[in-house]
């Protein structure tokens, strides 16, 4: 299962949103200079000590709502002042070094001054950023968000432009023979058969306005495809059992707009070519998303063909035990076709791709014909570890787009 990602060059047509909230400073206030779509402090980022670094998240993909036009491209040009309500007159302020400005996000942070105590940090509810040059251009009083809408994620974009995104998993069997030298090939009586079993990953996509050609239902959902070997007939493919139940992993795009400038391709179920499922944006030169997007990369696994001779592992690459003589697998990895590719959150490896086996209880009859036959339960024999792939991808967390 191929997965692919292709970019190119965004046009700037953004819509630009109107003034932000109003303050009570209103001798220093210059709303329409900034622009800014959201204040966010991310309480998931505590670790021990309240988050004290609040995002100003502005408008991508145009110059004019640039911050770097009043803040400089480092943003030093600028601090944040932190307020408690919105007639607050002792604001906090900015920490020394503590402003920075993502250009590829257009993305202002500020951390809190050490002189907020810990335990008042979530009573700080306003920010209000300002030019510390000559104009003293600032913005009204901004609500410092902690939990983000997908309309606070999105900005000017329409959330009708989102849409999410379902992984669900097939199950592939493989046969293996004693003796045969392909499959099905011609069984002999008493054969033994055995089944090998792995899960492989697709994706389908569903939004507001998607046709139903494409939307999350079965008929484009992969569904079954029956095999028949010595008359023993078995699920080659399988899209409708346990691990098929369609999970929704992510959002999108369904159009490329700043910031979501990368296309993402994945097929829709098996024998079934890729197709874009929609576009993410990338991280800036620090790996920061823009303000409210998640994380995720591409991962790959390669599993060896089994073949005669080679060792089964009892565990997850563990030493393995010698392989029957003579037995014949269709778990033939030729060039890749048998690689699993999948996408999933940069902060931790997606679980190992298992590989199962069934070892034959009932042989095939003396008559040659296996329609009887039975397996035990399966048993793990190998466990591949995905390898990342690059680039590291901005996409909407599932949260926000579980409802569209």
């Amino acid at each position: 299962m191929l997965i692919s990602l292709s970019s190119s060059c965004l046009s700037s047509g953004i819509k630009k949103l109107g003034s932000s909230s109003s303050s009570t400073n209103t001798e220093t206030d210059n709303t329409s200079s900034f622009t800014i779509t959201v204040a966010f402090r991310d309480p998931s980022s505590d670790s021990g000590t309240p988050e004290r670094t609040v995002a100003l998240q502005g408008v991508s993909g145009s110059t004019s709502a640039s911050f770097a036009n009043y803040c400089n491209d480092t943003g030093s040009d600028c601090t944040c002042e932190f307020y408690t309500s919105t007639s607050d007159t002792s604001p906090g302020d900015t920490a020394d070094d503590g402003i920075s400005y993502s250009s590829t996000n257009n993305t202002i942070t500020c951390e809190m001054e050490s002189a907020i105590a810990d335990a008042s940090v979530s009573s700080y509810t306003y920010v209000r950023l300002k030019s510390t040059a000559s104009d003293y251009v600032a913005s009204g009083l901004i609500p410092i968000k902690t939990s983000l809408a997908l309309t606070d994620i999105l900005g000017s974009i329409d959330t009708t432009k989102a849409r999410k995104i379902f992984q669900y998993g097939c199950d592939f069997t493989f046969l293996e023979g004693q003796g045969l030298s392909t499959l099905p090939g011609i069984c002999t009586a008493s054969q033994s058969l055995g089944l090998i079993t792995a899960t492989y990953n697709y994706y389908l996509y569903s939004g507001i306005g998607d046709s139903a050609s494409t939307d999350n239902n079965t008929t484009k959902k992969g569904t079954q495809t029956v095999a028949t070997a010595c008359d023993f007939q078995f699920l080659q493919q399988n899209c409708l059992g346990s691990n098929g139940a369609s999970v929704v992993k992510f959002g999108l795009l369904k159009e490329q707009i700043a910031p979501f400038s990368v296309k993402l391709s994945a097929p829709p179920a098996p024998n079934v070519a890729a197709e874009t499922i929609g576009f993410a944006a990338l991280p800036d030169v620090n790996n920061n998303c823009p303000t409210g997007l998640s994380k995720i990369r591409p991962y790959t696994v390669t599993p060896s063909s089994i073949v005669p001779g080679i060792a089964y592992h009892s565990s997850p690459n563990g030493p393995g035990t010698n392989h029957p003589d003579g037995i014949y697998t269709s778990f033939v990895n030729s060039s890749n076709t048998l690689n699993n590719q999948i996408f999933a959150s940069t902060t931790s490896t997606p679980d190992s791709f298992d590989i199962y086996r069934q070892d034959n209880a009932t042989t095939c009859a003396a008559g040659g014909s296996c329609l009887q036959v039975a397996f035990n339960q399966p048993e793990q024999i190998y466990g591949y570890t995905y390898q990342s792939q690059s680039p590291v991808l901005c996409v909407i967390p599932s949260s926000s787009v579980e409802a569209l």
